[in-house]
């Protein structure tokens, strides 16, 4: 979830892989590797009948170890990447979005299959890998990346200079990587990879799933900062080591503050990281995160990983990665007790987003409402369970009077729809009015089922409103036409 104080940088910065870097028409500089010589072209490369299975999913590799107080990384990263495309691949593209940050990423080297690569280009936020040889369906291939960071500082209340409101990077409390790793976008038989432009606000990038492996080290071991991760870890020598198996991102967050409360649900560690002086609002968050554990287990279907991390962070907004997600400051801030306050709100609405958007993917950027609008509507869930007399005031206090507005629920994160029809309002809130009707004219038996089965059927894939609405019409025989042409602009 981001806040629409969101700013942009409204031109990509490029920045140095290798030495040589060349400028191109529109006046942004590609950098590349000296061409390799050219030759008679490989032929393509299919499985042989002994290969190993293929994997069903890309796994990451990843070592780094981070200087805290230098607010630098050094990694080590193995990729591999199976293609399920139905499509031979003559290259592979990666998205690296800590290159949008000036001098803050720094490609050391990278090679396919063993063998290292020279010819590849980065420019903005777009790795593009050439292959050798074109890789065949079902075949597999192996990238290896060396690489650094050089954190940026986060700013909370940066000018329009910058791209959008930030949380990768460092404050006097904390460091965090988010979006920090080179991976391979999501490819759509027919389109294409999928890497949509940066936008002001909503969320723009589109995740496969993936298995990782993370293992951290310290540049000072005997004075570790506490660490908060998406998967579950455990001692690895001098680090920690962490795995999250079909997991869409991994989010690691430090801090040498952090205190840190936990309770096992269900055989799940969940684990709420906050800073001194917060200790109410982040004891408070555990408590309903486990209470909203609960009931979208029981709603939606078993949460797939071992540990679910809660970080406080020093922003304005909020933000879901997988097995993780920030709550800001002045959430916590703000937290009295008081029966209007939003942290219980806020909590149950990140924690949805590990069913929508964690285990069923979706393209934020063009289909934003198929993740939260769901997380939205979670939040009524939430407390049609623990509280269900305070469902009046959460319909006042978060939807308003959307159930009056004719604000299409389907826009994009990116352009105008009209004086009233801005991204949050149309989105999250009438999206969430939507879903209720929808429950309204199904019946609960149906729709819960329904989202069940979409959650099971989907869970790893990226979804989308078709597939969305073929479970709908599963589940339900009425006729649904008048609710989807009031809500929807391009009807299902």
């Amino acid at each position: 979830m981001r806040n629409l104080r969101k700013t942009i940088l409204p031109l990509l910065l490029t920045f140095i892989i290798v030495p040589a870097c060349t400028a191109v028409a529109d006046g942004t500089a590609t950098t590349a590797l000296p061409a390799a010589p050219t030759g008679t072209p490989l032929p393509t490369i299919t499985p042989s009948p002994t290969s190993p299975p293929v994997p069903a999913f890309p796994s990451y590799a990843i070592d780094l170890v981070l200087d805290y107080a230098g607010k630098t990384v050094e990694v080590s990263q193995e990729i591999v990447y199976p293609n399920h495309t139905g499509e031979p691949l003559a290259s592979l593209v990666l998205v690296v979005e800590p290159n949008l940050w000036p001098a803050c990423f720094t490609l050391k080297s990278l090679s396919v299959d063993g063998v290292e690569t020279v010819n590849a280009t980065l420019d903005g936020r777009r790795l593009e890998v050439p292959l050798a040889a074109p890789l065949a369906p079902g075949s597999v291939v192996e990238l290896s990346l060396r690489y650094s960071l050089l954190l940026p500082r986060i700013e909370p209340d940066r000018d329009a200079t910058y791209i959008r409101q930030q949380l990768f990077g460092h404050t006097y409390q904390q460091l965090n990587l988010v979006d920090w790793y080179p991976f391979i976008a999501p490819y759509v038989a027919g389109e294409g990879w999928l890497l949509h432009d940066e936008n002001y606000y909503g969320e723009y990038m589109v995740y496969g799933s993936a298995n990782f492996d993370v293992t951290v080290h310290f540049a000072d071991p005997a004075n570790p900062p506490v660490t908060a991760a998406s998967g579950y870890g455990l001692p690895a020598g001098d680090g920690l080591r962490y795995r999250l198996e079909k997991g869409r991102v991994f989010a690691l967050s430090f801090s040498p503050f952090f205190e840190v409360d936990e309770r096992t649900v269900g055989g799940v560690a969940i684990r709420s990281y906050y800073f001194p002086y917060y200790a109410l609002a982040g004891q408070k968050a555990l408590e309903v995160v486990a209470q909203a554990f609960q009931v979208f287990s029981e709603r939606f279907g078993p949460y797939p990983h071992r540990s679910l991390s809660i970080v406080q962070i020093e922003t304005a907004f909020a933000m879901e990665y997988d097995g993780f997600f920030f709550m800001d400051t002045p959430i916590y801030g703000s937290y009295s007790g008081a029966e209007t306050d939003f942290l219980p709100v806020t909590a149950a609405h990140e924690t949805a987003h590990q069913w929508w958007f964690a285990l069923v993917g979706n393209d934020q950027a063009l289909e934003p409402w198929l993740d939260e609008a769901f997380a939205t509507y979670s939040e009524r869930l939430y407390y049609e369970w623990l509280e269900p007399e305070r469902i009046p005031w959460w319909t006042a206090a978060r939807l308003g009077n959307m159930a009056d507005s004719t604000c299409p629920i389907d826009i994009t994160i990116y352009g105008f729809y009209g004086f009233d029809c801005y991204y949050t309002p149309s989105v999250y809130l009438r999206g969430a009015v939507f879903l209720h009707d929808l429950r309204t004219r199904m019946g609960d038996e149906a729709f819960f089922a329904m989202l069940q089965d979409y959650a099971a059927a989907y869970g790893g894939q990226i979804a989308t409103a078709a597939d969305f609405f073929e479970q709908v019409r599963h589940h339900s025989n009425a006729d649904l036409s008048d609710l989807i042409a009031a809500y929807f602009q391009n009807p299902h």
